[in-house]
């Protein structure tokens, strides 16, 4: 399943319009919603070395913005009503097996995908130590 992460230092930030299309009670189903849209609605795609001004450029002339890497892409959305750190928002769609227990990592704002690997040290307390 793919779903959206946050790519930058600022977390996971929805500008309000994306949030209208994508928007779930559900906050993961919010999430892959935001991923689909993203890879369905893309305005321009770039290759990472060819990038050759600042990313607000290209954020202020396309809505969506796909930067292709080397390990993966960063989407770039604007965002002009909550001017904060930046204007604009990044992620990075990633797939996530569902079939194991995770959870969505958050460091310094950054999100990354975390599976949660254990083993069951006294079964009738149901007591675990996570893996390394």
């Amino acid at each position: 399943m793919k779903i959206a992460i946050g790519a930058g230092y600022s977390g996971f930030n929805l500008p309000k319009w994306l949030m209208e299309k994508c928007n779930d009670e559900n906050p993961i189903k919010m999430r892959f919603n935001v991923a689909k849209y993203l890879e369905e609605n893309c305005d321009y795609e770039i290759d990472e070395q060819k990038i050759n001004k600042p990313i607000k450029e290209f954020v202020d002339k396309y809505k969506i913005l796909k930067i292709k890497g080397k390990f993966y892409n960063i989407y770039c959305t604007k965002d002009e009503e909550n001017l904060t750190v930046m204007d604009y928002c990044t992620y990075c769609i990633v797939d996530v097996d569902i079939t194991r227990p995770w959870r969505i990592d958050e460091y310094d704002g950054s999100e990354g995908i975390q599976y949660l690997d254990y083993d069951v040290i006294d079964k009738e307390f149901n007591y675990c130590r996570l893996k390394d």
